[in-house]
C-alpha cells in the first residue's frame, strides 16, 4: 500500500507536463504551406501561410506577400497570385522579421501535354566592342506560332567578357567569346557574343576570299568576299558539304596583316559514301581550311590574333552513342588518329543550337570529338573545362611576327602578376598585364609598340611573366 502511494506521488505531475503547450526550445515561425506551385499565364493560385508562435500554437494573422520578379504577376494581401507573364520566380510571406519563400513557375502550356514550344532570344549571335553593352531579351513562342512576353533566367558561359544582369543587360569589359543563355524551365535559347577591343588596326582592313570545295575538288558557287570584323555563316552547301551548314567563322579586326583566300572543305580522312560524309566513329564533325596567301598555300596559317569558330554537330548521333554534348571538345587533327589542342582557346558547347565554338590561333583541320578520349600530342593547349595544372607562359604566336603577336599564359590559382616586354639589353618596353588575376587561361596581344604607343623596330625582345615566386621568359622576334 505504501509502495502504490509512492508511485502516485512521483507521477502526479507527468500529465501536466505533457499538456503544456510549449517547448523550452521552440521558436516562432512563418511557413508557406502551398509548395512550389505551377500555373499557366493568366491563371491564379491561392497561397496559404501559417504563423506558429513559440508556444507551438498556430495564430490567425495577415502577412506581407511579395513576388519577384514583379513582372510575373500580382499577389494581394490574402496571398492570391494572378500571373501575367511566363517565367520562374519566388513568392514570399513575411511577418515582422519572420519570413518564408516558395518558388513559382508560370507556364504557357499545360505541363502534362508534352512539348511546350520554343524560347526565342534577341539579338542572336552578335559582335560588340569592349566598353559597350548589349540588352538581351527573350520571348516564348507556342506551337501555334503565338509569341508571349516571359521572364527568364540569364547566364553567361565561355570567356569572362563582362557581367550579365538579371534583366539580360550584358556590360562588356574584356575581349573574347561568350554564350549568353536564357532559361525558362527546360527551355533554353542562346546567343554567341564576340567582344572585340577597339584598338585600331594600323595595317588597314584586310579581305578574306572564301571558296567552298567539294571532295572532288570542284568549287561550290561563286567566291565569297568578307573583311576583318565580319562574320561568315556557312549555308546552302550541297551534300556532302551540307554537314558544315550553319557553322560560323568570325574574323576580328586586327587578325590579319594581309589579304587571304580560304578554302573550306571536309577533312582528308572523311569517307564519302554516295553523297554522304562518313566520319571516323570517334569524330562527330570536322572542317578543313586551307589558306592561300598570294596564291601560295600556307599550312598551318597563323592569325595575328585568334579568330572565332563555331562548328555544328548532330545531337541525334551523340544520343545514339550515349554521349552528352558537354563531353565534346574541339581539336586540331593531324590525321584521323592524332590530335592537338595547342592554339584552341575557351571551348564552349552550345547545347541549345547544337554547336561547339572556341577561338583558334591558326587554320588547318578542326574536328569535334569526345574530350576525355582525345589524344593530345601537345599539352600546351587549353580547354574551357580544365584549370591549368601549373603556371606557364607559352611561346607567342606567330613568331616571328609583324605587326602583332599573341601571348598566352596559365594561372593555376589566384595570383598577383606582371607580364612585361623587354628589349634585347633589358630595358622595359611595355607592361602588358599587371595586378591580381584568378585561376584560368589568359591571352593578350602585343602590337609591337612601347608604353607610349610608338612602333618598335625589328629585333629580338623578351616577354617575362611573374606570379608570386614563379617567373618565366620567352623570346619574341619582331620582323618587319
Amino acid at each position: 500500500m505504501k509502495r502504490n502511494c509512492r508511485l502516485k506521488a512521483l507521477n502526479w505531475w507527468a500529465p501536466l507536463l505533457l499538456a503544456l503547450p510549449f517547448s523550452l526550445n521552440a521558436q516562432a515561425t512563418v511557413e508557406i504551406i502551398t509548395s512550389d506551385p505551377e500555373i499557366t499565364v493568366r491563371d491564379s493560385v491561392q497561397l496559404v501561410a501559417v504563423y506558429t508562435d513559440n508556444a507551438g500554437q498556430e495564430i490567425d494573422t495577415t502577412f506581407n506577400w511579395a513576388v519577384a520578379p514583379d513582372k510575373l504577376g500580382t499577389i494581394d494581401a490574402t496571398g492570391l497570385f494572378i500571373s501575367k507573364h511566363m517565367g520562374d520566380g519566388l513568392i514570399s510571406a513575411s511577418l515582422g522579421a519572420l519570413a518564408d519563400t516558395t518558388t513559382i513557375s508560370v507556364l504557357k502550356h499545360d505541363p502534362d501535354k508534352g512539348d511546350p514550344g520554343t524560347l526565342l532570344i534577341t539579338p542572336t549571335d552578335t559582335t560588340v566592342l569592349v566598353g559597350d553593352s548589349v540588352q538581351f531579351a527573350a520571348c516564348y513562342q507556342d506551337t501555334t506560332g503565338a509569341i508571349f512576353d516571359t521572364v527568364v533566367t540569364w547566364s553567361l558561359h565561355g570567356d569572362k567578357i563582362g557581367t550579365l544582369s538579371d534583366a539580360g543587360l550584358l556590360l562588356i569589359d574584356a575581349s573574347g567569346s561568350g554564350l549568353v543563355t536564357a532559361s525558362l524551365g527546360k527551355l533554353e535559347a542562346s546567343s554567341l557574343t564576340v567582344a572585340v577591343d577597339s584598338l585600331e588596326d594600323n595595317g588597314g582592313v584586310n579581305t578574306i576570299y572564301i571558296l567552298r570545295v567539294l571532295p572532288d575538288g570542284k568549287e561550290v558557287g561563286p567566291k565569297k568576299q568578307i573583311s576583318e570584323g565580319d562574320q561568315y555563316v556557312m549555308g546552302g552547301l550541297p551534300r556532302p558539304l551540307n554537314v558544315l551548314n550553319a557553322s560560323r567563322l568570325y574574323f576580328p579586326d586586327g587578325c590579319l596583316h594581309q589579304d587571304i583566300t580560304i578554302k573550306l572543305m571536309l577533312p582528308d580522312f572523311v569517307k564519302i559514301k554516295g553523297d554522304t560524309a562518313v566520319f571516323d566513329s570517334s569524330i562527330f564533325a570536322g572542317l578543313k581550311v586551307d589558306v592561300l596567301v598570294a596564291d601560295t598555300l600556307v599550312q598551318p596559317f597563323y592569325f595575328d590574333i585568334p579568330i572565332s569558330i563555331a562548328v555544328v554537330f548532330k545531337r541525334g548521333l551523340l544520343k545514339n552513342l550515349g554521349i552528352e554534348p558537354e563531353e565534346l571538345g574541339l581539336f586540331f587533327a593531324l590525321d584521323s588518329a592524332n590530335f592537338d589542342i595547342a592554339g584552341i582557346y575557351d571551348v564552349t558547347v552550345d547545347t541549345t543550337s547544337n554547336r561547339i565554338f572556341s577561338r583558334v590561333a591558326h587554320f588547318s583541320t578542326l574536328v569535334v570529338r569526345k574530350a576525355s578520349t582525345a589524344l593530345s600530342i601537345n599539352t600546351g593547349g587549353r580547354h574551357s573545362s580544365q584549370l591549368p595544372g601549373g603556371f606557364a607562359l607559352e611561346q607567342n604566336y606567330p613568331n616571328p611576327f609583324n605587326p602583332a603577336t599573341t601571348l598566352a599564359y596559365n594561372l593555376p590559382r589566384t595570383a598577383e602578376i606582371t607580364l612585361i616586354v623587354y628589349d634585347l639589353i633589358g630595358r622595359e618596353v611595355v607592361r602588358l598585364k599587371e595586378g591580381p588575376q584568378t585561376a584560368g587561361h589568359y591571352r593578350t596581344v602585343w602590337r609591337g609598340r612601347d608604353s607610349a604607343g610608338r612602333e618598335m623596330p625589328s629585333g629580338i625582345y623578351f616577354a617575362r611573366l611573374e606570379a608570386g615566386e614563379f617567373s618565366q621568359s620567352i623570346k619574341l622576334v619582331l620582323l618587319k
